[in-house]
């Protein structure tokens, strides 16, 4: 059962998680935005993460600039890089007071080494906090 004590690593999103290169064209992440399925996409360099892209992001972009000027701009352009990260071992109770004092519903998990090992949303430390109780 999770809580307020778990680990993040017990409820962070690994399965579904795309990611894009800081280089690829920032189409590429408005096509995995657009499709629903995701709301966060984080940028790597490599294994580390440098950045993250939104759906917000993605929102605030299209009313600002020409679909078309979008579409062939690097991620790097567009991207986040003022990212709170989280630990695996970091606890629910962290990530919910670190989502709450944010403007963001997501923190990326990392390694020591910068390395992107799964992202924890709004939904999975609201999700985990309402589970039962041993």
């Amino acid at each position: 059962m999770a809580g307020p004590s778990t680990p993040v690593s017990m409820v962070m999103s690994t399965l579904r998680l795309a990611t894009v290169s800081r280089a690829q064209p920032f189409g590429d992440v408005w096509e995995l935005l657009r499709s629903g399925r995701l709301q966060h996409v984080p940028v790597l360099d490599g294994d580390t993460l440098v950045g993250l892209v939104s759906s917000w992001d993605l929102a605030r972009l299209a009313m600002t600039h020409e679909r078309n000027e979008l579409v062939s701009t690097p991620v790097e352009q567009v991207m986040e890089r003022n990212l709170v990260t989280l630990r695996p071992k970091d606890s629910v109770a962290h990530a919910a007071k670190l989502l709450a004092e944010g403007s963001f519903h997501s923190l990326p998990v990392v390694d020591d080494d910068g390395a992107l090992i799964g992202i924890v949303t709004t939904s999975d430390v609201l999700r985990s906090l309402l589970e039962p109780q041993p």
